[in-house]
């Protein structure tokens, strides 16, 4: 029996986009507002200030010591740089976070369609450890369907610094050199995102050019799946 492998995937697949693409990027709109008010109330609200006393130390002829300190949301700049927090720290850890969030619903869904162009098609895949999920799902998409070489250094670069994130906190320093220098030029090369004191910062943007890639990769899937049904003779 021959199967049309466009029946057994969600429709959504052909009509092209991430699944459920529609509530991830309303998912993304409202982190960049949730930011946007965090970095608003910062810069816009009265610092409570609090004056600081320290007292000499026993049998010590210093003197009392007295500073002013000034705090947001209970955050104070005596330990922190409070621009640095709410403007550079904060706003990364909610991209961060949704970033991680978007990157596994865009694996789960890849590892979906990739089970059923392999139960349909009969053509085997196996998972290289080293390359992940994603990437072995995405080596078996190009070996076997031709399915968008062009996307894969930017998806593969995508990988790169959430694997940055999910693995070592978006701290550079301790990264293998080799993979270091490539993500960092891709870094430099990406106005959304920055190293500051050796952790990567996500800026506004990130995460829209992040959907809009993985949103074109699977409408080359749905054409990649169109075009396997059709050389085999198959009817849409």
């Amino acid at each position: 029996m021959v199967y049309n492998m466009v029946n057994f995937i969600p429709a959504q697949w052909a009509s092209g986009g991430l699944p459920e693409g529609d509530l991830v990027h309303t998912f993304i709109s409202e982190i960049e507002k949730s930011v946007e008010r965090m970095a608003s109330d910062f810069e816009n609200s009265e610092m409570d200030e609090t004056h600081e006393i320290e007292e000499p130390y026993d049998n010590c002829d210093s003197v009392s010591r007295c500073w002013l300190t000034r705090s947001h949301k209970g955050i104070s700049d005596g330990c922190y740089c409070l621009d640095e927090i709410f403007l550079d720290y904060y706003p990364t850890l909610h991209r961060s976070s949704a970033l991680l969030t978007i990157y596994g619903l865009m694996e789960k869904q890849l590892q979906y369609v990739v089970d059923k162009m392999e139960e349909y098609s009969g053509i085997k895949y196996k998972r290289d450890r080293q390359l992940g999920i994603v990437g072995s799902c995405m080596k078996y998409l190009e070996d076997e369907f031709n399915c968008s070489p062009e996307k894969k250094e930017s998806l593969n670069y995508i990988r790169l610094v959430r694997n940055l994130l999910a693995h070592n906190a978006g701290q550079l320093e301790e990264q293998d050199e080799g993979k270091s220098s490539k993500l960092l030029e891709y870094i430099e090369n990406k106005d959304e995102l920055e190293i500051k004191w050796d952790e990567l910062m996500i800026r506004k943007g990130y995460l829209s050019f992040v959907m809009s890639e993985f949103d074109e990769y699977f409408c080359l899937i749905s054409s990649a799946i169109k075009k396997f049904d059709q050389d085999r003779g198959v009817s849409l």
